[in-house]
């Protein structure tokens, strides 16, 4: 399929030599720089030369999910935005899952190993998934007591969270749409940060309630990160810090104060945070 405007032209030519086939964040850059520029609501993919065989054969949910919305890819171009695909980061941990809480592993798309670098592809689930989680399950199969004794974890002396009202779903999502998509400045950062203060809160521990909460600690922490690092890096974009900066070369590392304010390290990640080979062998 080939992303096209409205005038029909490919938009991708030239710009990077896999044209359509360019990296994911190349291709949003690329829409959304075009969508500023023209003022065109949305681009289209044009999949109508794959073939009803293709569309039959490899994508029956994507033409299925078109149809429903009045659109036949077999024979129209889809209408897309540019989406700011994977955020990469997460919870810290070694490729053995381990985190700074004992007891606590993480593994996959929640874990932040430095795996995937600065820029998230499709490729890097793979070791991630495979190589991480057969290292996770190894060490947990060895270190885990036996059935029945363990003792559970009583209530911790950390700072409770206050949840945020479920109303405010739309709010996070719009300002994190509108100021820590694609393309990012302090600018846009600034009026997200703003956005996502003072959001109504709530006593009732409800599922939706819980999802506004992690919601908004994620946006909260995400901002945070991308209005300290003043540089353009893999998938993190600043309008205005365009270049990439050496100095920048290092993590950005978040967490949560006694007080509940959110503290940030950028010094680099040390040796300990990495498993050793000896450690990785024996997992």
């Amino acid at each position: 399929a080939v992303l096209i405007d409205h005038a029909g032209q490919p938009v991708m030519a030239g710009v990077h030599p896999l044209a359509d086939l360019a990296p994911r964040d190349v291709v949003s850059a690329t829409m959304h720089a075009h969508l500023q520029r023209t003022g065109e609501p949305h681009l289209f993919l044009d999949g109508t030369g794959l073939g009803a065989e293709v569309w039959h054969s490899h994508f029956p949910t994507i033409r299925q999910m078109c149809r429903e919305h009045g659109i036949d890819p077999m024979t129209d171009p889809i209408p897309v935005q540019p989406g700011a695909h994977y955020l990469c980061g997460g919870v810290a941990a070694d490729l053995t899952g381990r985190t700074s809480v004992p007891g606590l592993y993480a593994v996959g798309e929640v874990a932040g190993t430095g795996l995937h670098g600065a820029n998230r592809l499709a490729s890097n689930s793979v070791p991630e998934a495979l190589v991480a989680g057969d290292a996770v399950g190894a060490r947990l199969a060895a270190e885990l007591a036996p059935a029945g004794t363990l003792t559970p974890v009583g209530a911790g002396g950390g700072t409770p969270v206050d949840l945020v009202d479920p109303s405010a779903i739309g709010t996070i999502r719009d300002a994190m749409t509108a100021g820590a998509s694609v393309s990012r400045s302090e600018t846009g950062l600034a009026a997200a940060a703003a956005d996502l203060t003072g959001l109504p809160g709530t006593t009732g521990l409800t599922h939706r309630a819980v999802t506004a909460t992690n919601l908004h600690t994620v946006a909260t922490l995400v901002l945070a990160a991308a209005r300290a690092r003043t540089e353009s890096r893999g998938a993190h974009r600043r309008v205005d810090h365009p270049d990439t900066e050496s100095g920048w070369a290092r993590h950005i590392t978040l967490r949560r104060s006694p007080t509940g304010e959110v503290v940030l390290d950028t010094s680099p990640l040390t040796p300990s945070t990495r498993p050793t080979r000896t450690e990785t062998e024996a997992a």
